[in-house]
């Protein structure tokens, strides 16, 4: 698939397209004008796992990611968070600082 991809963008003027190669994954630059002129055709291929940066004026760029991609990032980025408050804790009871509350029936 991935030769597929390149051969598919050599169809897309070099102003347009930079293609960075990212540990074996392949993250495809588009300026927002071809976005836009093009965008049924991206987000298809955004749909089959492909990657798209949305190159912008000073760096302002952003990423176009399925939905099933972002739901896996946000399950990452939850998890992190969760495992960040565990490491706090832990670090709290190793301290000696932590707070010890009993439960109170209701």
């Amino acid at each position: 698939m991935k030769n597929d991809i390149i051969i598919d963008m050599i169809n897309n003027t070099i102003n347009d397209l930079r293609i960075s190669i990212i540990s074996e994954d392949i993250m495809v630059a588009l300026s927002g004008t071809t976005v836009k002129n093009d965008f049924k055709n991206i987000c298809d291929r955004v749909y089959k796992g492909e990657v798209i940066i949305i190159s912008r004026p000073k760096d302002e760029n952003v990423v176009l990611v399925s939905e099933r991609e972002y739901a896996e990032l946000e399950k990452c980025r939850r998890n992190a968070e969760y495992l960040a408050k565990l490491d706090r804790a832990f670090a709290q009871e190793k301290e000696g600082t932590m707070k010890v509350h009993e439960l109170i029936e209701v």
